[in-house]
């Protein structure tokens, strides 16, 4: 694991990942200000292909990752459930906000209970888009986000796409 702390200038910065062999996940962080705690919910996590570009731009509540046909497809299939996990995202929040209001974490739970139906809808909008994608490097990285579903789904892909830039992921 290598981790660094890069500042912005202009509200940019630019980091070069050396790994030139193995896909890595790239986390970026918020910064805590003034002594608060940072909002955990708010992240952005992206897989750096080797010798390709990337570029994350927008928030981190809102944000796009493009540079290649790779991040084009992922944009594509993330359309389907975008919607999802943006409510996901704001339940989570809420969620974290109760916390902090001193409700109860019976009634938090409750609140938070439609989350489970909604991660699993996600899902399934990502298996779909393995089924109707089996030839595109992009479904063999979903294949490895969907849980138990992964052993259907990774059946469906091409050889090409099994043995492919992205094979480290599950080998």
């Amino acid at each position: 694991t290598i981790r660094d702390t890069i500042a912005l200038q202009n509200g940019k910065f630019t980091v070069e990942v050396t790994n030139d062999t193995i896909p890595s996940y790239v986390h970026i962080l918020p910064k805590p200000v003034d002594n608060q705690p940072v909002n955990m919910t708010e992240f952005i996590q992206v897989l750096a292909i080797p010798g390709q570009p990337l570029t994350v731009t927008g928030s981190f509540k809102d944000y796009q990752v493009t540079g290649n046909d790779f991040y084009a497809k992922y944009n594509e299939a993330k359309n389907g459930w975008k919607d999802l996990e943006d409510k996901l995202n704001q339940m989570s929040q809420t969620a974290i906000e109760m916390e902090q209001q001193g409700i109860s974490g019976d009634s938090i739970r409750q609140f938070y209970a439609p989350a489970r139906e909604m991660i699993a809808q996600m899902v399934d909008k990502t298996v779909e888009y393995i089924r109707q994608h089996p030839d595109e490097d992009v479904s063999l990285y979903l294949a490895t986000r969907v849980g138990e579903h992964f052993e259907e789904v990774f059946p469906l892909l091409t050889e090409k796409v099994k043995n492919g830039p992205l094979a480290a992921l599950y080998q």
